[in-house]
């Protein structure tokens, strides 16, 4: 028991840390792509959503999220997803974005990595309570 909980613990701030090191390498926002297809947006958005909502109803309602800045696991929950999409390089991932709300009250803008499979292979923390993060996604 305890030998699995440790694992998880490794495995988990692997991937963490594996994600900052990915996040820091990419530069931009949610903003919105209009050379994007209608149709392709809506896949995006609709994986995104998807995804939030896989992940809250396996922690009872919550969205756990890694803050770097606060070295902890922080419960959000979703209050909106953007409708902006963008594009990184021509095989790169498509990025959107969602606001939720911390136990705290504070707001967060977390943004969401997603494949050309349309699945959500990232998530980080954008802004928190309006300010950006050291690092962006451009």
């Amino acid at each position: 028991m305890m030998h699995q909980m440790i694992r998880r613990s490794v495995r988990f701030f692997s991937i963490a840390i594996l994600s900052f090191f990915v996040i820091s390498l990419l530069p931009a926002t949610a903003a919105d792509d209009p050379n994007i297809p209608a149709k392709t947006k809506e896949k995006v958005l609709t994986a995104l959503t998807a995804h939030i909502q896989s992940v809250q109803a396996k922690h009872q309602g919550s969205f756990p999220v890694l803050d770097f800045t606060q070295g902890k696991v922080i419960d959000l929950t979703l209050e909106k997803v953007h409708a902006g999409v963008v594009k990184k390089g021509d095989d790169g991932f498509f990025v959107s974005c969602a606001d939720f709300r911390g136990k705290d009250r504070v707001l967060y803008d977390l943004d969401f990595l997603v494949d050309e499979n349309f699945e959500v292979v990232l998530s980080f923390l954008h802004k928190k309570d309006g300010k950006k993060y050291n690092y962006e996604v451009e």
